[in-house]
C-alpha cells in the first residue's frame, strides 16, 4: 500500500506516543486517496479507521470497568479491615496484647535481642543465649560481643536463676503473645 508524507508523519506520531484522533487520520486517508486517484481506497481506510476507534472505545469502556472493579474491591478490603478493627475494639483486654507489658531488658539477648531459652555467662561476665555465643565463639571470635575485650576463656555457665525467673514471666504472661 503507497504511503504518503501525511501519512507516514501519523506513524511517527504513533511511535512516539502522540495521540492522533480518528478523524485526523480519515482526513490524512482521504488526502492519500486522492493523491493516488482511487475513491475506493479512500472509503475502505475510512472504514478501517472506524472499526479500529470502535475497538479503542471497547478498550476503554473496558478499561473503566475493570477500574470500577478495582475501586469496588479496594472499598470491600476497607470495609472488611474496618470491621476487622471494630470486633479487636470489643475483645476483653485480657484477650489483647498490652503495650504496658514489657519484656525485662536482663531476658533478652545482646546478640539476638530475643528472650532466652538458655542463658548462660560467659568470661565477660555477661549472660548471653547458649546457642547464639556459641555461634559466635565457633566463628572463631575470642571477644566478647559487648565490650570487645579478648576473653580469658570460652567456657559458659548456664545461668539457672535468670533461665527460672525467665521461666516464672513465660507463665504470668502465656497466651499474651509478647515473648
Amino acid at each position: 500500500c503507497f504511503k504518503g508524507p501525511l501519512a507516514q508523519q501519523l506513524e511517527e506520531l504513533d511511535e512516539f506516543g502522540v495521540t492522533v484522533r480518528d478523524d485526523q487520520r480519515d482526513l490524512v486517508a482521504l488526502a492519500e486517496g486522492l493523491r493516488q486517484g482511487t475513491a475506493d481506497a479512500v472509503a475502505k481506510r475510512c472504514k478501517m479507521r472506524r472499526a479500529t476507534g470502535e475497538k479503542g472505545r471497547a478498550q476503554q469502556e473496558a478499561a473503566a470497568q475493570a477500574q470500577e472493579e478495582e475501586i469496588a474491591r479496594r472499598q470491600a478490603e476497607a470495609e472488611r479491615a474496618k470491621r476487622a478493627e471494630e470486633a479487636e475494639e470489643r475483645l476483653p483486654p485480657s484477650a489483647m496484647p498490652s503495650a504496658e507489658i514489657k519484656i525485662p531488658d536482663e531476658f533478652l539477648c545482646p546478640i539476638t535481642c530475643d528472650v532466652m531459652v538458655d542463658p548462660v555467662v560467659c568470661a565477660d561476665t555477661r549472660t548471653y543465649e547458649e546457642s547464639a555465643i556459641r555461634k559466635w565463639l565457633a566463628s572463631g571470635k575470642d571477644y566478647s560481643p559487648m565490650t570487645n575485650d579478648k576473653l580469658e576463656h570460652t567456657f559458659l555457665t548456664a545461668n539457672r536463676n535468670l533461665k527460672e525467673a525467665i521461666g516464672r514471666w513465660r507463665e504470668e504472661h502465656e497466651g499474651l503473645g509478647w515473648y
